[in-house]
Parts: C-alpha cells; structure tokens; sequence
C-alpha cells in the first residue's frame, strides 16, 4: 500500500491537486481478504473429506489441527467461494497439492497444500458423459485416476492436464503402484449383480494393460507393502459371497495363498496392514490388523467402543501410528472423527459433516 504521508515543504498548487486524488482514494473499500485456514507452524494437520449425500451438493472438506485439537468444517467453500460438489470420493497428497475426487460432479479438484485454494479443476467426461473418478494414485510425475467409464486417466502433476486415458475392466475402483506397474481393482459395481472379478495390470513403462488377474467377486480396495505384494480387498455381492482378503505377488503376478479374512477398507502402515472388517456374531464393523511379514492376522477388534457406529473409513498417523476412524450414526448424519491409540484408547473425537471418509495428513508430506 502507498504512503498517504505528504510533506510541508510541498508548493500549494501541488497540494491542491493531490486533494481530490487523496479523497477518492480514501472512499475506495478496500479490497476484502480471503478467509484463511488457521495453522500451526509444524503444519500439523489431518485433511478430511466428507462424502455427502448423492444429489444434493454437499460434499465438504474438513481440516484438523492436531496441535490444537480444533477442527474447521466447509473449508473449501469458506476458501473458494463454491461448493466441493456431489459426493466426495478420494482426497490424496502429492508434492505440495491436495487431490479431490468429486464423483457425481465428475471433476478433480486440485488445491494447494498450504493455503487449500483451488490451483485448477478438471472437469472429466466423455462429450456430454460424466466419467465418474473414483481413486487415484501418484508415481513419479504421473497421476492415474480410475474412472467409472472403465478407464483410468493419466494426468501429468506439473502441467495439471490428463495425457491420455488407458482402457481396464468394468467400474474400476481403488488403483496402487507396485514393482514398476499399476494395479487397478475392477469393480463392476454398476452391473449388480453381475460384478467384475478381476485386477487390472498396468506397465508404468509402456502405459498399456498388461495383464488382468482373476479375484474374488467386486474387488474394490488395492494397496501395496514394501516387499512387492498387492493387497486386495473384494467386496463379495452382499449376499451369499462374503467379503476377502487377497494377496498378489507382483513379480509373478499370481495370488497368493493367505488365511480368510473378511475385510474391507485397507490402510498400510509400514508392515502392518489394518483392515474395516465385519464382525461375524453381531454384523458391525470391526477394525483388524494384520502382518505383511507374517501373514498372519494379529487383531480383529482393536477398537471395541465402535461396536454401536458405522465405520466410514479408516487411517492410520505415519508418525504416532494413532488409529483415525470416520464414524457415523446413520448413512445421512453428521458424522465424527475418532483418534485411538493402538491399545484402543480414544483419545480425541471431533464432528466433522456428513458421511466424512477419506483421510490425508500434512505433516508427514511437508516434512522430510
């Protein structure tokens, strides 16, 4: 801002036509700043995506501030001045940007990581078709998206444009990258009851499918651990197929043979995978663990208290190792976040909006 300072030694004809500039100076407004998300010098934060209801525009995007232990709901629409859309369906970070899929609204938005203002959105659809993003995964300079038209996007993360689009199977959802390949999990989930049952594999090198791996029926969750195996979690039909764990060697691409267990949501933290699962005597959600190096399922109700909630989703802190948990009382309330410790000690709970389901945390991205 310029300095409304003037000096005495100034002629009076020259002051007598800064008068009127400095009145009208004086009666522009100026300009309003933009609403700012609070954060701690550490940057110390958990971004969380609210799902919304279908149809109704209410998707969100809320910020915890772990330091303070304070949550901020509708972030986006406070920063932005708009609505996130319809139905929220992943939040990832990469580099110095937050990645959102909207769904319904069939756009990606891109925000930047300090300040959340959106850096571009990315409308994906074929003419007039929504192709409907459902995950995405980053490796090196490449984003890939899996869209619900059965293709998955490629987007190049400095130019922010998709590249090309590379054809899988039907209604793909979660995707990771494994070994030099992508691993994408087709769900089928538009043509119930007839369901998809395969993974997707894709060359990083040539960006062509190169293989597709027979799974259980409605595959949906896929995540990679540190010694080249694939895990995917498949839905089963809601019926007389249940849910299930399953391992895929990415040097041979084959599954590979690992105790039944009925999960659903996966989170990989180092080499302990933890898992929503069902429990079998009353029907609610259970969160398991289970080790990469042992095969071998080392809990299956880590967190009792939930036995009366829905369980929405699932993280776990890169640095505490403190279980994040997206709780809701009904698939149309408002619905909460819950921390626990590893013995299952809720340590703190927050209300966030409705149906909230994703997780990203700040800290471990921005500090090396």
């Amino acid at each position: 801002m310029t300095s409304r300072k003037h000096s005495a030694r100034l002629f009076w004809s020259i002051w007598t036509k800064v008068i009127p500039l400095f009145l009208f100076v004086a009666c522009v407004k100026p300009p309003e700043e933009k609403p700012q998300v609070e954060t701690t010098e550490a940057q110390n934060r958990v971004l969380i995506l609210n799902e919304g209801l279908w149809g109704q525009n209410n998707a969100s995007f809320s910020v915890i501030d772990l330091d303070s232990a304070t949550v901020q709901n509708k972030v986006f629409e406070t920063i932005n001045g708009r609505k996130l859309g319809d139905v929220g369906n992943d939040l990832e970070i990469y580099g110095h940007k937050a990645y959102i899929l909207v769904n319904s609204s069939s756009v990606l938005e891109i925000l930047d990581l300090e300040t959340l203002e959106s850096l571009k959105s990315i409308p994906l659809f074929d003419g007039n078709v929504a192709r409907q993003p459902r995950q995405i995964a980053f490796h090196e300079n490449k984003a890939f998206i899996s869209l619900f038209d059965g293709n998955v996007a490629v987007l190049d993360t400095a130019s922010l444009s998709i590249e090309q689009y590379i054809k899988v199977g039907r209604n793909p959802e979660g995707l990771t990258v494994q070994n030099g390949k992508l691993y994408v999990a087709n769900s089928g989930g538009l043509d119930f009851p007839n369901y998809d049952t395969t993974v997707s594999v894709i060359s990083l090198e040539t960006l062509e499918e190169i293989k597709r791996i027979p799974v259980r029926i409605n595959p949906n969750n896929v995540v990679a651990d540190d010694n080249g195996n694939v895990y995917v979690a498949s839905r089963g039909n809601h019926k007389d197929i249940t849910p299930l764990l399953q391992k895929i060697d990415s040097y041979s691409d084959e599954l590979v043979s690992i105790p039944e267990i009925k999960a659903n949501t996966l989170w990989m933290h180092r080499d302990t995978l933890f898992m929503t699962l069902t429990n079998a005597n009353t029907g609610k959600g259970t969160i398991g663990s289970y080790s990469t190096k042992t095969d071998q399922l080392i809990a299956d109700d880590l967190v009792p208290a939930l036995s009366n909630d829905i369980l929405y989703g699932l993280a776990v802190h890169p640095q505490t190792s403190e279980l994040f948990l997206a709780t809701t009382p009904s698939y149309t309330a408002i619905g909460s976040i819950k921390v626990f410790d590893q013995k299952g000690n809720e340590k703190l709970s927050l209300a966030t909006s409705i149906l909230p389901r994703d997780f990203a945390f700040t800290s471990s991205t921005l500090n090396p």
